[in-house]
């Protein structure tokens, strides 16, 4: 062997030791890079996630005894709500660690029924007197249960959303509100022209709820074409409900005839079945976005993602028909 030829494979050697290091220096300094970041995501998190649990043991403060401390939640619950959206903000601007991505969404669509929960209290406290305890009960329920559906599915790390047994117990007893309401909404004789004024307000209320009322299908094709992100369209269905909710909390403030009762009740049964189709349909799109990030997805397992908010929409499909029929019913015995 020439000296130039040992020179030859003496660089050579060299060169694929040099090479050799540098790809284990990479490597190494991957890991440690990947082991950091996701460390630090869980510490981010974890901080974000106990601010939303001390937040939700401060309601249980506002309690005195069998019924709630109306100047608590008036003055104190307020920066409840601004500190969960200083929380839903912050999480927001952290990038989704992929391991977590899942957690991370429902942690989100938690935090947004929290929000509206607290919201709804809120809204209660204010103008308890006019309150249909029942109706507004039962709609803190689902406010409850969609939150903690949403918040039992978050997993990252070591941490957990721990809710204190008495908030449930909150929310679940209209005494706490006020001991002296009578649980109906107080339906007065009132005249004809109140009956058309009333007639007027539930086909409004209809109108707007129609504005509500649609399959996504649209936007949810855009997204899988790209044309538009899936973020967008969760995005726009969190906007529907904030407005469904705002719509559900103006008609149980309206005067109710008596032969109205029918039309009011089935009215708001349209909304109450139209939101665990949004909260599904949420989770639903969520999760397509996950799975479809970098694999190509058959249309029947894309479809099983969408069976439970399907049948959510066909429930609340049926309802909306009722409150149809109940309300041409109403209509027609009025313009008598």
């Amino acid at each position: 062997m020439t000296d130039k030829t040992k020179n030859i494979l003496k660089t050579i050697t060299v060169a694929l030791a040099f090479i050799t290091i540098c790809v284990g220096v990479f490597f190494v300094s991957y890991s440690y890079f990947r082991r950091n970041s996701l460390s630090q995501y869980e510490k981010t998190m974890s901080t974000e996630i106990n601010k939303i649990t001390e937040t939700n043991k401060n309601i249980i403060s506002y309690i005195d005894g069998d019924s709630i401390n109306q100047e608590k939640f008036l003055t104190l619950l307020p920066n409840d709500i601004n500190t969960l959206k200083d929380v839903r903000s912050n999480i927001k601007s952290i990038s989704k660690n992929k391991r977590y991505s899942i957690s991370h969404n429902n942690l989100l669509s938690g935090l947004d029924n929290n929000i509206l929960l607290f919201e709804e209290i809120l809204f209660i406290v204010k103008d308890i007197e006019k309150m249909d305890m029942n109706i507004s009960i039962s709609r803190l329920q689902n406010f409850r249960d969609d939150t903690m559906n949403y918040y039992s599915q978050v997993f990252i790390g070591t941490s957990r959303i721990s809710i204190d047994d008495n908030f449930f117990k909150l929310l679940s007893t209209p005494s706490y509100f006020s001991n002296s309401l009578d649980s109906n909404k107080n339906i007065t004789d009132i005249s004809l022209s109140d009956n058309l004024d009333f007639l007027d307000l539930i086909y409004s209320f209809s109108r707007q709820f129609d504005d509500l009322n649609k399959t996504y299908s649209t936007n949810i094709e855009g997204a899988r074409n790209e044309l538009q992100s899936y973020t967008s369209v969760i995005s726009l269905i969190n906007d529907d409900l904030v407005s469904l909710t705002s719509l559900e909390s103006e008609i149980t403030f309206i005067s109710i005839p008596q032969d109205g009762l029918a039309v009011y009740e089935s009215m708001l049964k349209v909304i109450s079945s139209y939101k665990p189709y949004l909260n599904n349909l949420k989770f639903a799109i969520s999760n397509e976005e996950l799975v479809t990030t970098d694999n190509d997805i058959s249309d029947d397992i894309l479809d099983n993602y969408y069976k439970t908010s399907n049948s959510n929409y066909k429930t609340a499909t049926e309802s909306h028909k009722k409150f149809i029929e109940a309300f041409e019913k109403f209509e027609s015995s009025v313009q008598k």
